[in-house]
């Protein structure tokens, strides 16, 4: 089992992306018969590192706001890889995650225009 860990910085104006693996937990999963399941790291330490980064992201331009379950994204989201676009949303899930069990779909809307642009869920990221 491995787990994850994700730290995203922005330095000089460019969003970088940090993956470290460790052998001490898992990634996310999810079963066939049943609903998704998500092995998330919910301690408080893992989610303070989390929430810092997003108040980073958020700092920067690339996040606007997240409301409930949903994740509004600011304007420089755009400049973001679709690796990186995957990395920010599962971040943002995890922190909701935490929060909340239940959940296994966050939609994502620009903050800009309101429209929904993408969502996060078993399958990853996913433009629309």
């Amino acid at each position: 089992m491995k787990n994850v860990i994700y730290v995203l910085t922005v330095a000089f104006g460019v969003l970088m992306v940090w993956v470290m693996v460790t052998d001490d937990g898992s990634a996310p999963t999810t079963t066939a018969a049943s609903a998704p399941t998500f092995n998330v790291d919910t301690s408080a330490s893992a989610q303070d590192v989390r929430l810092e980064a997003l108040q980073g992201l958020k700092d920067d331009g690339y996040l606007h706001k997240i409301e409930g379950q949903r994740l509004y994204v600011g304007p420089r989201w755009n400049q973001t890889t679709i690796d990186q676009k995957q990395t920010i949303a599962e971040a943002v899930f995890s922190v909701l995650y935490t929060n909340d069990e239940s959940i296994s779909y966050m939609p994502i809307y620009s903050g800009q225009s309101g429209e929904k642009i993408a969502s996060f869920g078993e399958w990853g990221y996913r433009s629309d």
